[in-house]
């Protein structure tokens, strides 16, 4: 999308006028920036275990699930969609379990320093 904005190289450009952009290069930029940077630093973050990355991670499975919504609204319904939002409801749901996980390690291990 970034190569050819119009859409022609990836037989995208007949669904060019029910989107409200007048090529794909916004979009493309907002996928870049949106998802796959965050994934990234998300990624980055769990590998240096932050404390931040649960909150992360809620975060950018919320701008994943939102991006599929908006895309099936605009677009139409497909399976890879589905995919999608599927993917982006289990890291939401995997970010919660860890900052859950994280809590119940430093309460215990809290607990073991005060007694």
């Amino acid at each position: 999308m970034l190569i050819d904005t119009s859409g022609k190289l990836i037989r995208l450009s007949e669904i060019l006028p029910d989107i409200p952009f007048d090529s794909f290069l916004v979009p493309a930029i907002i996928l870049l920036v949106a998802i796959a940077l965050t994934q990234f630093v998300l990624a980055f973050m769990a590998i240096k275990k932050l404390s931040l990355t649960p909150f992360l991670g809620i975060f950018c499975g919320a701008i994943l699930m939102i991006w599929t919504i908006v895309e099936i609204y605009y677009l139409s319904f497909n399976p890879l969609s589905v995919t999608f939002l599927v993917l982006a409801v289990l890291e939401i749901i995997c970010a919660i379990f860890f900052r859950c996980s994280v809590n119940k390690q430093n309460r215990i291990f809290a607990g073991g320093l005060l007694r």
